[in-house]
């Protein structure tokens, strides 16, 4: 992806996406990093709308493995700057808000994780 081939990029992962949702049972971890890969390509691609949908999915998909799971977290974060871009920043200070209680409250304190959220919460 960082050759800028964004569109081949998407069909791979749009093909890994469909495996992992059709392995039994499910690949959910799988799924939510092909979505939130599809996310940056069409972030990327300035598909705005789309990457969008894939974060927000990728969200609901990995929120099974709990809010405080890494996967969780960087798709919440993607989600945030994406809404940031678009200029909702009162949607993105609520994620950032939230992911900066988790960062806080997890032992030991997620210091790497506090500081984006800081620093994200300031540009919205």
């Amino acid at each position: 992806m960082k050759k800028g081939r964004y569109e081949e990029a998407a069909g791979l992962f749009t093909k890994l996406l469909a495996l992992a949702r059709n392995s039994r049972p499910p690949d959910g971890k799988t799924t939510g990093s092909c979505l939130i890969n599809l996310g940056d390509c069409y972030k990327a691609r300035n598909e705005l709308q789309k990457a969008e949908c894939h974060y927000q999915e990728a969200v609901e998909v990995l929120w099974s493995y709990g809010e405080d799971h890494e996967l969780t977290r960087d798709a919440r974060t993607r989600l945030g700057l994406l809404l940031m871009k678009k200029g909702r920043y009162e949607e993105a200070a609520g994620l950032f808000t939230k992911l900066l209680a988790l960062a806080r409250n997890s032992r030991p304190p997620d210091g790497k994780t506090t500081g984006s959220c800081l620093i994200n919460l300031g540009d919205c």
